[in-house]
C-alpha cells in the first residue's frame, strides 16, 4: 500500500513538473493494464501513464495519427492535451459515454443492437475510407493483410485441420 502511494505520488509531481498551471482538484484511478495506468483528472482528462518504452513509442504514434483522422471520423477522437516531453504520460479530454459490455449488449431490444452494429459499420467506413498517404508520416507500419491471414489460414490448415475428426 505505502508503495503504490508512493507511486501515485511521483505521477501526481511529474504532472505538476510538466504542466504547472494545471489544478489538480480531483484524480480517480480509471484503469490499470500490462501497458498504461489511466487516472482521471479534474472529471475532465485521462492521463496515461505508459509502463514501457514500447508503450510509449506506441502512444507516441497514437498521438501523431489521431488529430489526421479526426476530421474523418464523425464520432469523438480522443484530443491530446497534455503531453510530457519524454512521454512520461499524456492526456486527452474525457470523452463522454459509459462502457458497454457484451452483456448489456446482448440485453437490448433488437432495434438498438441494430442501431451500434450501424454506428461501428459507418465508424469502420469512415477510417478505412482514410487515405494512407494522409497517415504517412505518423510512424504506422502498413500490413498485409491478405497475406497476414493467408498465412495463418495456411498454419492453421496444415496443424489444426488434421486433428479435427469429421463429423459422422
Amino acid at each position: 500500500m505505502f508503495e503504490s502511494m508512493r507511486k501515485f505520488k511521483s505521477y501526481l509531481e511529474d504532472i505538476h513538473h510538466h504542466f504547472p498551471s494545471l489544478n489538480i482538484f480531483s484524480i480517480q484511478k480509471t484503469g490499470e493494464g500490462d501497458n498504461s495506468l489511466a487516472f482521471l483528472i479534474n472529471d475532465k482528462y485521462i492521463f496515461r501513464f505508459p509502463k514501457r518504452a514500447d508503450v510509449k513509442y506506441q502512444l507516441k504514434k497514437e498521438i501523431n495519427v489521431l488529430p489526421k483522422i479526426r476530421r474523418h471520423i464523425s464520432l469523438a477522437i480522443p484530443e491530446f492535451r497534455f503531453i510530457s516531453p519524454t512521454l512520461s504520460f499524456a492526456a486527452h479530454s474525457k470523452i463522454s459515454g459509459i462502457p458497454m459490455s457484451f452483456k448489456d449488449y446482448y440485453s437490448l431490444e433488437n432495434k438498438y443492437q441494430v442501431s451500434i452494429q450501424r454506428s461501428l459499420r459507418n465508424f469502420l467506413t469512415q477510417l478505412h475510407g482514410i487515405s494512407l498517404s494522409e497517415v504517412q508520416n505518423c510512424g504506422l507500419e502498413i500490413m498485409d493483410l491478405k497475406k497476414e491471414y493467408s498465412t495463418n489460414f495456411f498454419n492453421a490448415k496444415k496443424s489444426i485441420y488434421p486433428n479435427i475428426s469429421k463429423a459422422k
